[in-house]
């Protein structure tokens, strides 16, 4: 993926967040670095799911002042994160549902995981069946 380049300056693309903001003025104020810090915006030159690291450069005072920001887009991993805790969720309501529900190995036929309706119909344990 070809890196982007997009010039903003005076904060234009942190006016909707304050403590991005304030984040980054204490980047330049007091020399800290920020790491790991997550934002869902919509700008027309990024994708919805970021998340910041930034240092200061070196200044020469205050008059030059300029931060290193990088951005890394983490859309996918965040699709893919809400698919996984849906497909979980989905599981769980399945398995807690009155019927009798089994999943088997392909490969050998044995059960790898059974519901406990049906375990208490049968009246084995987990670990029997």
């Amino acid at each position: 993926m070809k890196p982007r380049k997009t010039h903003l300056r005076n904060f234009q693309w942190s006016v909707g967040i304050p403590k991005l903001r304030e984040l980054l003025e204490n980047v330049l104020s007091e020399s800290t670095d920020l790491y790991s810090f997550e934002i869902d915006i919509e700008f027309p030159v990024w994708p919805p799911h970021n998340v910041l690291n930034a240092r200061p450069l070196h200044n020469d005072g205050k008059k030059n002042a300029r931060i290193l920001l990088a951005i890394v887009d983490v859309t996918e991993h965040k699709e893919l994160e809400h698919k996984m805790i849906s497909s979980e969720l989905r599981y769980r309501r399945l398995f807690k549902q009155p019927r009798w529900i089994l999943i088997l190995d392909a490969l050998n036929g044995e059960i790898t995981d059974i519901n406990p309706f049906l375990i208490n119909m049968l009246g084995y344990s987990k670990e029997e069946c």
